[in-house]
C-alpha cells in the first residue's frame, strides 16, 4: 500500500516535473542542499538530505527510443531508524510540492523606492 503511495505521489510527480523541465528541478535541488553525484547507473544524480540523518539519493534517467524516463528515490540504510514509512512519503511529498511551487513562482523582483 504504502509502495504504491510513493510511486503515485513522490516518484512519479518528481519524475514529471523532470521531464518538463531537468535544467529548472537541478537548480532547485541544488539550491535546497542537494549536489549532484556520478557513479550510478542514471543520467542525473543528486544525493540530499531531506532532514538531518535522512539521506536519499535520486535518480532520473531520461527517455530514450526504447524506454520511458525513470526516477527512483533511495534512502540510507539507517533511514528506517528515525522516521517511519508513512513519514517518509509525506516528506517526499512535500519535497515535490516545494519544487513545483517554486517552479511556477516568477522570479523575485526586488524594486528599491529612491529617496
Amino acid at each position: 500500500m504504502k509502495t504504491s503511495s510513493f510511486l503515485r505521489d513522490c516518484e512519479e510527480p518528481l519524475r514529471r516535473l523532470m521531464d518538463e523541465n531537468l535544467k529548472g528541478v537541478t537548480v532547485l535541488l541544488n539550491r535546497l542542499g542537494g549536489h549532484s553525484v556520478s557513479g550510478y547507473p542514471a543520467d542525473a544524480a543528486w544525493a540530499i538530505d531531506l532532514l538531518p540523518k535522512v539521506r536519499s539519493l535520486i535518480l532520473y534517467r531520461s527517455a530514450d527510443d526504447d524506454f520511458p524516463s525513470s526516477l527512483t528515490i533511495l534512502f540510507d540504510s539507517v533511514t528506517g531508524q528515525f522516521l517511519d514509512v508513512e513519514s517518509i512519503v509525506f516528506l517526499c511529498e512535500g519535497l515535490v510540492h516545494t519544487i513545483t511551487g517554486m517552479l511556477r513562482k516568477p522570479p523575485h523582483v526586488s524594486i528599491h523606492q529612491e529617496s
